[in-house]
């Protein structure tokens, strides 16, 4: 709850942030949010986030699995926070690329486009986001990680969620993307991720809490560009780790 009237922006970013860290339990998540409130936003100044207040267990569970809640915004809902993290890697000579693809889903999120086969997210950072991060080993050496993470959010390129139901099959796209009317880059599809798979892998057209295995798939692939040669078949699939 919110102890006075607070700035409708402000609000919607601290619900953000607040979902993004439900997991820690809901009063660890307001004290978390309003740090990052403080850290990551013009919104600095206490009189945009002190006002949160949460009243009941600091510890219940059920709030980790509620449905999700209806946020502001045409077309926006809250969606229990999710991160799935796929792994690829390919081989070249004496050289081991190993590419790590994290794609974080939480806070809010907006229903772009929807027919019956077919529906598009999209992921609302700061509280959605997809990272890349790289490693490369020599002659099966030790991998070396490569320090520069990619932060799709950091480039201000949006990342949509597209669920595809037939009764054949169904399939979920992860795709980032430069935003109409931006000339910086050509393709306009930076990366996208493919999962498909019988009618069961994705039941729904519900953006999924968790994601089966990859030997679940049909295809699992990461390609980057228009150049076939960056198709990257997927050798994992599964929750991020806790900690990074």
């Amino acid at each position: 709850m919110s102890l006075w009237p607070v700035n409708d922006k402000a609000g919607r970013l601290f619900m953000q942030f607040f979902y993004a860290h439900l997991d820690a339990g809901p009063a660890a998540a307001v004290r978390m949010a309003q740090l990052d409130m403080v850290a990551k936003t013009e919104y600095k100044q206490p009189v945009y986030w002190a006002g949160y207040a949460y009243s009941g267990d600091p510890t219940a569970g059920a709030w980790r699995k509620a449905a999700p809640a209806p946020a502001s915004g045409a077309g926006e809902s809250v969606v229990t926070p999710t991160c799935v993290e796929l792994t690829t890697h390919r081989e070249d000579g004496t050289y081991n690329l190993m590419m790590t693809y994290r794609v974080r889903i939480a806070g809010a999120v907006r229903r772009s486009a929807s027919s019956a086969e077919r529906v598009v997210y999209d992921l609302l950072p700061p509280a959605s986001d997809l990272e890349r991060s790289s490693a490369m080993s020599v002659n099966h050496g030790p991998p070396q990680d490569n320090p520069e993470v990619h932060v799709a959010s950091h480039s201000n390129f949006p990342v949509s969620l597209t669920i595809e139901r037939t009764k054949d099959g169904s399939a979920l796209y992860v795709r980032e993307y430069v935003a109409e009317g931006d000339q910086r880059y050509k393709p306009q599809t930076v990366t996208l991720i493919t999962l498909k798979g019988g009618p069961a892998v994705f039941p729904t057209f519900d953006i999924p809490t968790a994601f089966p295995a990859v030997s679940s798939y049909t295809e699992a692939s990461v390609s980057r560009g228009t150049d076939a040669g960056s198709l990257e078949k997927i050798d994992r699939v599964a929750a991020c780790p806790a900690q990074r």
